[in-house]
């Protein structure tokens, strides 16, 4: 291999960390002038942004060098992003990240440890058991176990891997023989609020969709025990047997928290598995002031949490625990390659025997460097300065005269519609609310959420660090108000806004 070739890989020589340097710069100077774009998107449609891309040819046989690469991906990729830290974007759950976090995975990137085995990521094998013991710690499961993940979505499949094999009882798990018989009759029992990825779960895992049942949440979208009660006990009679419980520790259509410390007893007295969607939620564990929102929790069988939210971690940064850490067996696979025998009577970890990923990335660097960098305290505050927002945003929301708050708040989400008084038409005020997300985002003016309610059409601010101010806020709803309004069938005389 020739000096300049050498040069194209990160390694121990001179020239490399040189090359290195330059790179990372050229690439810090791309991301300042993408910041630098005026609004949170430009609105351009993906038609016109699919040809800028394919305007870079892949069919060549030379490269034109990184920083011409670069300088080629300004306008037509980096510029054309979502900038997350315009206070006008607001739609997501897709947080600014901490700057702590970001170099966190330019570091795993370029060490590029897999997580799999521990010959292949010795101190970072102890960086994520290091995590994940002080996650457990913080969510009162001291005697538990986990594994980092992509996100919530495979941390719930998890857990309801693990309940259907607690299901078919010690002797013959599905994992070794299949679903049994009686298969058919297991259900899963969550709130109508839940996160998709409890049907996708059970489609997965061979149970089906219809295993599902999605119980009715009240006029806070949260699941009550009263109604999970309901839910077991009718599924009895049915001659149906519930295996797994899903509570929903901040909902993605309203931040909503569901009860969980009666809820959870009543589960495990029938002995029926409950799993915790923590994934927005789990942040409350860092807040002193609203960490009480998660008690019961600690009780759950296993638990989803995502650094990639409220925590305001690069994606991806999930974490799945189990609050048995026995119940982890069964997920274990053996390949000799990588988690032999001898390891384990060495007691030295290979984290694939506690995944269902093979290659994972080394994300656990990203909670380690944000937490030595900041402290809990300020991440903590991270999360209240979410909460306060949405607090000061419904506030807002129901002393101006067009708009209509649908839910008080739990979290950081907030739901409400456009509903002028000067106009009568249902059918014209859905079209509206319908409308203005899609306005907003075509001409750069804001990124803001979707969300159904009571089956109508609402819109939602989703809100993270670094929060907008209340000035901010104010001009965001008059924005969304006069848009909806420019969006009415017909000619609406316009309300005063917000002052």
């Amino acid at each position: 291999m020739s000096a300049r070739q050498e040069a194209l890989f990160l390694g121990t020589d001179p020239v490399s960390g040189q090359t290195l340097r330059g790179a990372v710069t050229a690439a810090v100077d791309a991301l300042i002038a993408a910041a630098a774009q005026p609004g949170p998107v430009t609105g351009t449609s993906y038609k016109d942004i699919l040809t800028g891309v394919r305007a870079l040819n892949l069919d060549l046989r030379q490269g034109v060098g990184l920083r011409s690469a670069l300088a080629e991906i300004q306008i037509p990729v980096l510029n054309e992003g979502v900038r997350l830290s315009d206070p006008a974007c607001a739609a997501h759950l897709h947080c600014p990240p901490l700057l702590a976090s970001v170099v966190a995975d330019f570091l795993a990137a370029a060490t590029n440890q897999s997580m799999d085995s521990f010959d292949q990521a010795p101190a970072a094998t102890a960086v994520e058991r290091h995590i994940v013991e002080w996650l457990l710690q913080l969510s009162g499961m001291p005697s538990g176990d986990g594994v980092m993940t992509s996100g919530a979505t495979l941390s719930n499949l998890m857990g309801l891997l693990l309940a259907r094999e607690r299901a078919s009882g010690a002797e013959a798990t599905v994992n070794d023989c299949g679903l049994p018989l009686e298969a058919h009759r297991w259900r899963i029992l969550c709130s109508e609020r839940a996160h998709f990825s409890v049907t996708q779960s059970a489609a997965i895992l061979g149970l089906g969709r219809d295993a599902v049942v999605s119980l009715p949440t009240d006029n806070h979208d949260r699941l009550t025990p009263e109604t999970v009660e309901q839910g077991l006990a009718n599924l009895q009679r049915s001659g149906l047997r519930p295996i797994a419980l899903v509570l929903t520790a901040g909902t993605t259509e309203s931040g909503a928290i569901d009860e969980m410390q009666q809820s959870t007893r009543m589960a495990v007295t029938n002995n029926v598995w409950v799993h915790v969607d923590a994934a927005a939620g789990g942040a409350l564990l860092l807040s002193s002031r609203h960490r009480h929102l998660l008690d019961g929790m600690e009780t759950a069988d296993s638990v989803a949490l995502d650094g990639h939210k409220l925590l305001a971690q690069s994606a991806s940064c999930g974490v799945f625990l189990v609050r048995d850490a026995r119940q982890l067996d069964r997920l274990a696979a053996h390949a000799d390659y990588l988690n032999p025998q001898e390891d384990e009577t060495d007691g030295v970890p290979n984290l694939v025997t506690r995944s269902l990923q093979t290659t994972r990335r080394f994300d656990a660097l990203k909670l380690l460097l944000s937490v030595r960098a900041l402290g809990q305290d300020t991440l903590g505050q991270i999360v209240d300065a979410g909460i306060d927002a949405a607090a000061l945003a419904a506030t807002l929301v129901t002393n101006h005269p067009e708009l209509q708050l649908l839910l008080a708040p739990q979290m950081n989400t907030v739901l409400f519609r456009w509903q002028p008084h000067a106009v009568s038409d249902p059918m014209a005020i859905d079209a509206a609310n319908s409308a203005v997300h899609r306005a907003l985002w075509r001409q750069g003016r804001a990124v803001i959420g979707r969300a159904r309610h009571s089956g109508r059409p609402a819109i939602k601010l989703t809100l993270l660090a670094p929060t907008p101010d209340k000035d901010q806020l104010r001009a965001l709803l008059n924005d969304i108000a006069t848009c909806a309004r420019e969006h009415i069938p017909r000619p609406v005389t316009a309300a005063q806004g917000l002052q």
